[in-house]
């Protein structure tokens, strides 16, 4: 399979149909249907751009659930406010999504490319299955620091975080990898592990801890973000082509060239 971007505007046409219709979700790169999919696993993320913690974080859940019955789904939301839409337009960055799910359909389950109109991880979750058409198992790929803001009480006020998310996590599990940041690795892995002991009640349910894997992150990627990249790709003197994929590098690169990226 060529790992390259949709032909010229496709991924465009895409969105602009998409924001103009009533659908809330929408798979539009790789496998459509999978009828006997038991689990998705999902990484949401703004893609902006794609780089290789993203690569890594898929690699590392397949490996870690194992399997033939489960889907991998890179999924964009168009309406996210807490995410800028520079440099990278959200139909580029739905290109460089398919040149990534193509890339990890070499060496793990199929990888589709989905978007939806959905900020929310409660909304995002029904509009999956309603557009699936059943309830499968559904895993959220994230980084460390995502975990902590799900899970983080002030979202959530009057109620409390076990409360609003009672639904939501009886069908719902995280799969996440350390990052570098202000709370340390062994910290960040005993999480789970608090979290059984009950040190976050009654906020967080003891019985979540199952719903948690934490593991450590690669040490070469776990530093890299998305919002990191961006301010070093416009810098003539930084070389950031380990932190994404080749492919990716060289796409961002040729649109760089025809002044498509913004700054």
């Amino acid at each position: 399979m060529l790992c390259r971007s949709p032909e010229g505007g496709k991924c465009l046409r895409i969105l602009k149909r998409f924001q103009e219709s009533i659908s809330s979700f929408e798979i539009f790169h790789g496998q459509r249907h999978f009828d006997k999919c038991r689990r998705v696993l999902v990484l949401d993320s703004s893609f902006n751009p794609p780089h290789m913690g993203h690569y890594t974080l898929v690699e590392r859940a397949v490996r870690h659930y194992g399997g033939t019955d489960m889907q991998v789904v890179l999924l964009l939301s168009i309406n996210n406010a807490d995410k800028e839409i520079k440099p990278a337009s959200l139909d580029k960055r739905m290109d460089m999504m398919c040149i990534m799910a193509d890339l990890l359909s070499k060496n793990s389950l199929p990888v589709s490319v989905g978007i939806t109109k959905y900020a929310k991880f409660f909304e995002k979750s029904a509009a999956i299955c309603k557009g699936l058409g059943h309830s499968p198992k559904i895993t959220y790929l994230v980084g460390f620091d995502t975990i902590v803001r799900v899970f983080d009480s002030k979202y959530y006020a009057p109620l409390s975080v076990a409360d609003a998310l009672r639904d939501f996590m009886s069908d719902t599990e995280f799969f996440c990898l350390t990052r570098d940041g202000e709370t340390a690795v062994q910290q960040q892995l005993q999480y789970p592990r608090d979290i059984a002991e009950g040190t976050y009640e009654p906020n967080i349910p003891k019985s979540w801890n199952s719903k948690i894997v934490v593991e450590k992150g690669d040490e070469s990627f776990s530093h890299i973000s998305s919002s990191s990249l961006r301010k070093t790709l416009y810098d003539p003197e930084k070389d950031v082509s380990a932190s994404v994929p080749l492919e990716i590098y060289h796409y961002i690169k040729n649109q760089f060239r025809h002044n498509i990226f913004e700054h």
